[in-house]
């Protein structure tokens, strides 16, 4: 139907507590919802905000320094929060995390952006 609003909501998922703050404060918009929690909750997270699956994620967490074993927690639970065909969309520094998403997610496309300050590696990843 043309001219019709789909309804939608951006979930923010942050662990840093001045950051959360700030945006609950700064952003009045109801259909942003910051959840203060790690990445490796959004499922649950989703399910209490009453969402359903993702459509897309936009990550920039800094993968390549955590801990293998939290970095999977992540993008396991990042790969079962989508409904088929969800996308994953990761801008990264370095492109350590490519092996992490193609065990995952199976087949990755990866480009690099010389005019992003810093430069970054892009990562796509469908479900």
């Amino acid at each position: 139907m043309l001219g019709s609003v789909i309804p939608s909501s951006l979930v923010v998922i942050e662990i840093n507590d001045d950051f959360v703050d700030m945006l609950s404060r700064r952003f009045s918009d109801p259909r942003l919802r910051v959840v203060h929690r790690s990445a490796a909750e959004v499922v649950p997270a989703l399910r209490e905000l009453g969402l359903g699956p993702a459509d897309y994620v936009i990550s920039a967490i800094p993968f390549s320094i955590m801990e293998e074993e939290d970095r999977l927690a992540v993008l396991r639970n990042t790969y079962e929060a989508f409904r088929a065909g969800g996308s994953l969309l990761v801008y990264q520094f370095s492109s350590r995390v490519r092996a992490c998403l193609e065990s995952i997610f199976g087949r990755v496309h990866q480009v690099f952006e010389p005019r992003n300050i810093l430069p970054a590696h892009v990562f796509y990843c469908v479900k």
